[in-house]
């Protein structure tokens, strides 16, 4: 896409900067629909070549702009080497579209034909293959050209040398021709290659419009003339619609006759009567002047059954071909005579892969028996409907409406399924598919933990009996906290400022906001700590009472006095169990009495173990919440030994709970007892807190004094 300089750029855009990422550096040609600048990236410093709609056309129509840019999305996705790369499609600050494609080192086709002339059919041959396969590539996915002309074709070395064609501003002229005048047409300059049906009014326009450009530009690169040059456009389309196409041998008498043959054939006024494909085109062509290769025709069979293999995928020399029809055969004409790679692929084979030589009018039949793969299928059942089901880590079906799903032609092996649901932990599990053979698979799906909010006001729900009942046995001093998370966030108030505190002084304000801060993010982490804590000593939605502890003693001293407990008359108890028994999120426990102070049971000896344990399997969440609490209040005013008497009282009640060692640990580390510490995280092996506990843990490893020496 380089051209030569020019030194007037009418449009005064050279030097700016398009889109804050563009800067034009040259401007390097004008054609009939925009203006083309040379410009560098101002990120990757790459040279790209931007295409600007000009402002006559952009303006005429505001429609023109939408469909420029409809139409640009679409010619984005063709990956094509015969097919310049379009990167980027924006709009400058003035409201004018404009295209950024790949920078090409060349010249176009129409001034290599000014240069050298008509040029020798083998090289006509050669750029009709190429351009016969790119424009197959655009058909194939409903992208009509409208505007092929030799200024169109950019020619470029490829890395062997030779020189191959790009197709430009595909996708460009169906905008105009769909949103302009007539006048825009002729204002383009492309009446000389444009096919009949579009100077007719209403009449359908598809890939045979581009056969007949071509066609014209084959005649052009053969004769160094196009077919139709009257004085005048209107004189021009006539002779288009109706005049018959001059024989290329009176400009060129050494053309074989076989050439005008095909050439009155790609430049017929009906599409009907044209070659169906520029592909076509090009073999009839190469055929016509000698070098016409044989035909290839493949016959796909399943190797174990025999039967045909239809809509089998073949590639040829590294390029989609086409497919099998119904009864597994394909056909190909006018293969050039050299050896060619042939592949063809179906889903439920192994690919087939040979190198066939084929020869100037030559035939070549292939039997080709594809191989099937060993597969199976798998019967999956999860109870939960809509979960994505993922076959090794790629997502391939969803369940139904009934929770099922069904999984069919998968490979002979190992696999891994894993299922999703918003709702529901993903579920993995690993199986084994035999050949030929169902396999079913049931797959739980378990809710998600942490719902915080549905928990709590579950919570709350089952506490407003209890509450009441409980409300008249706790003094105001020394009522109890309902959750974990109230006792954690707990708001001390704070002293009122006297005359002594109040005086401004810089350097105390400064150390006060810095004791504010940190206490602040202490107790923001104590309180999601203990949110954290109240949700993984949880119980099921619906709340049961703690078992009854009895205690028995052969010493008048060590009984004491039995609390009443709250009447349940409702509610089941359980069985005393001879484990601890970590409680779900929301068990609420009958609440008894604080023991009095001098009491029997402070001075109690020490129990048999089977005693310990049904003291520990009868401890109270709120308990020790209570003592969480009372060490939070002590952690946050500094007061670290009366915090770790608090800690380590509820470490006692639940030995178990790996969330208090965590705090215990806290405690070690601030009081500088870092060894302590590092056994107190070490214990945090379960719940949200234990991958913190290890980070502290790492950390208290580089404070350790290094062995000297």
């Amino acid at each position: 896409m380089k051209g030569s300089k020019l030194t007037r750029d009418p449009y005064g855009l050279v030097g700016t900067t398009l889109a804050h990422r563009y800067h034009l550096e040259e401007l390097v040609g004008i054609g009939g629909m925009g203006v083309v600048y040379r410009a560098r990236h101002r990120v990757t410093t790459a040279t790209v070549a931007v295409k600007v709609l000009k402002p006559d056309l952009a303006l005429a129509d505001p429609e023109l702009v939408e469909a420029f840019f409809k139409e640009a999305k679409a010619t984005v996705g063709l990956d094509h080497p015969y097919i310049v790369r379009v990167t980027d499609a924006a709009m400058t600050d003035d409201g004018l579209p404009f295209l950024v494609m790949e920078w090409l080192s060349g010249r176009t086709l129409e001034e290599e034909i000014r240069r050298r002339g008509p040029l020798p059919p083998e090289q006509v041959a050669t750029f009709l293959e190429q351009i016969g396969e790119a424009l197959a590539h655009a058909h194939a996915r409903g992208i009509v050209h409208r505007d092929l002309k030799p200024a169109n074709f950019m020619l470029v070395t490829d890395y062997k040398g030779e020189l191959i064609p790009k197709i430009l501003d595909f996708g460009i002229a169906k905008v105009l021709h769909s949103t302009a005048s007539a006048r825009v047409s002729r204002a383009m300059g492309t009446v000389h290659y444009a096919s009949p049906e579009q100077f007719r009014a209403g009449a359908a326009i598809d890939h045979r419009s581009d056969i007949y450009s071509l066609g014209i530009v084959a005649y052009q690169m053969l004769t160094g003339r196009v077919p139709f040059d009257a004085a005048s456009v209107e004189r021009v389309i006539y002779e288009h619609l109706h005049v018959p196409p001059p024989s290329p041998r009176g400009f060129r008498p050494d053309l074989p006759p076989a050439v005008e043959e095909v050439l009155e054939r790609a430049l017929a006024k009906d599409p009907e009567a044209r070659f169906s494909s520029a592909l076509e085109l090009a073999r009839a062509f190469r055929h016509a002047i000698g070098q016409g290769g044989g035909e290839l025709r493949l016959e796909c069979r399943d190797a174990r059954t025999r039967a045909p293999v239809a809509a089998a995928l073949v590639y040829l020399d590294g390029r989609y071909a086409g497919q099998t029809d119904a009864e597994g055969k394909w056909t190909v004409r006018g293969l050039a005579a050299r050896p060619h790679i042939v592949e063809v692929a179906s889903p439920r084979h192994h690919l087939w892969r040979e190198t066939v030589s084929s020869e100037r009018g030559g035939e070549s039949v292939l039997l080709v028996e594809l191989n099937p793969l060993p597969l199976g299928s798998i019967l999956l059942q999860c109870a939960v409907a809509h979960a994505e089901v993922f076959l090794d880590g790629v997502r391939v079906s969803v369940t139904d409406e009934r929770g099922s799903c069904m999984l069919d032609r998968i490979r002979a092996g190992r696999h891994r399924i894993t299922v999703r649901h918003p709702r529901y932990a993903p579920a993995h599990i690993e199986c084994d598919v035999v050949e030929g053979e169902m396999l079913s698979l049931g797959l739980t799906l378990r809710p998600r933990r942490g719902r915080i909010f549905a928990r709590l006001a579950k919570k709350k729900e089952g506490m407003t009996a209890r509450a009441t009942a409980t409300e008249e046995e706790l003094s105001p001093s020394s009522a109890l906290f309902d959750t974990l998370a109230d006792a954690a966030t707990q708001r001390i108030t704070p002293a009122a400022p006297t005359e002594e505190n109040a005086r401004p002084r810089v350097t105390a304000r400064w150390w006060r906001s810095r004791r504010a801060l940190a206490g602040g993010i202490v107790g923001l982490g104590l309180a999601g700590f203990g949110l954290a804590l109240w949700l993984w000593r949880g119980s099921e939605d619906v709340p049961s009472p703690a078992p009854e502890v009895r205690q028995e003693t052969t010493s008048a001293e060590t009984v004491s006095p039995p609390s009443p407990p709250p009447p349940e008359p409702s509610r089941r108890s359980e069985a005393p169990s001879a484990t601890p028994i970590r409680r779900p999120p929301s068990a609420i426990p009958s609440l008894t009495s604080p023991p009095q102070a001098g009491s029997p049971v402070e001075t109690a000896p020490v129990k048999e173990p089977s005693s310990r344990i049904e003291e520990t399997t009868s401890a109270s969440p709120l308990a020790i919440a209570e003592h969480v609490r009372r060490g939070n209040e002590h952690f946050t005013a500094g007061r670290y030994d009366d915090a770790l008497r608090e800690y380590h009282a509820a470490q006692r009640l639940d030995p178990s709970n790996p969330d208090v060692y965590y705090l215990i640990g806290l405690v070690h580390e601030r009081r500088g007892e870092y060894e302590a510490a590092r056994e107190a995280f070490q214990q945090c092996t379960d719940g949200p807190y234990a991958a913190v506990a290890r980070n502290h843990v790492k950390m208290l490893e580089k404070k350790r004094p290094k062995p000297k020496p």
